[in-house]
């Protein structure tokens, strides 16, 4: 019988919907009280903190009446019967009350004591029950911020809502990593508000903001804690990048150049980055610099992501020289 009973309430456990069992003792005394048969293996399957009642029979098969009396369980989690005491005639029985409260989540094997007049072994309830605390979601499983020039930051929202009937106290910040610990780095992610209380079913908004501090391909995790509860977590990321303009030739050769005599050729800048690149060319470099003059169109410009451009160029020398060098400029943060 205690097998059947067992199988039953494992299927019963194995759904998510909260289930509590009758149950019924039996007790079977003889004159001299030495003999006692019990069915005690009952399971439930309830929130947290939220008081759950279940009706309990005992029957009295023995030849004499008995009186009971339950004692109280109150570590971490209640479990009382009501009425905690009384007495049960031959062959009658008693129609008992058994509340429980969780305290903690997860799965729980909780005993209850029931004394029995002119026994020395009490009679003892084992509970199999399995506490579920509040649980909070996040309406997103990643957030990408996308696409940073460094120096910028970015902002979103997320929503958070308590989809169970308890109220929950959650918490929502970066999971550091190995490197961050090792370092000490300041977090790049900042979140507002950070924590707070949600009332049953209730939800908030929650702004996350990132402000890079390198050039990256930014990724961390942000953990929603819950007290006693169950959470989840928030994949972030981001690419950050600053303007970079290269010439795809860094050198541009004249074979016959004749003084004072413009010559011309071309050269290409190419955009290394998704960032829009601004760019513009400076003044002649060298020892000779000040002996020959070079114009460029165009002499500014615009360069899209990874896009090309082709600039005419125009030398003239006023003299013999030596090669000369003229850098590009891109802006505001690119070097020559």
């Amino acid at each position: 019988v205690v097998d059947a009973f067992h199988d039953l309430c494992s299927h019963i456990y194995s759904h998510e919907n909260h289930y509590s069992v009758v149950l019924i003792i039996l007790i079977q005394t003889f004159p001299s009280l030495l003999n006692m048969c019990i069915l005690f293996l009952l399971f439930f399957s309830f929130l947290i903190s939220a008081p759950s009642v279940s009706h309990v029979q005992m029957w009295n098969n023995s030849r004499t009446h008995v009186v009971f009396h339950w004692e109280r369980l109150s570590d971490h989690h209640i479990m009382e019967v009501e009425p905690p005491t009384g007495v049960i005639e031959m062959n009658e029985c008693c129609d008992l009350e058994l509340a429980l409260t969780g305290g903690e989540p997860g799965s729980h094997s909780l005993r209850l004591d029931c004394r029995i007049e002119h026994h020395d072994e009490p009679v003892t309830l084992v509970v199999q029950a399995a506490f579920k605390g509040p649980r909070v979601c996040i309406n997103i499983p990643s957030l990408d911020l996308g696409l940073l020039r460094l120096g910028d930051h970015a902002k979103s929202t997320v929503h958070i809502t308590n989809t169970s009937h308890l109220a929950a106290s959650w918490a929502l910040q970066e999971v550091p990593d190995r490197r961050q610990e090792l370092s000490r780095e300041v977090s790049q992610i900042s979140v507002e508000p950070c924590r707070g209380l949600l009332p049953p079913l209730g939800g908030c908004n929650v702004d996350v903001v990132f402000r890079p501090s390198v050039c990256q391909r930014f990724h961390t995790i942000l953990e929603l804690a819950v007290d006693r509860g169950c959470g989840c977590h928030l994949s972030v990321q981001a690419n950050v990048q600053l303007p970079q303009v290269c010439l795809l030739s860094c050198e541009l050769v004249f074979s016959e150049l004749y003084v004072g005599v413009p010559a011309r050729g071309t050269v290409r800048l190419f955009n290394q980055t998704l960032l829009p690149a601004s760019f513009c060319w400076g003044e002649l470099q060298g020892p000779q610099a000040s002996l020959c003059s070079a114009t460029f169109s165009p002499s500014a410009g615009t360069l899209g992501p990874s896009a090309e451009a082709e600039i005419s160029v125009e030398f003239t020398a006023n003299t013999d020289v030596r090669p000369v060098r003229t850098p590009s400029k891109g802006l505001p943060h690119q070097d020559p």
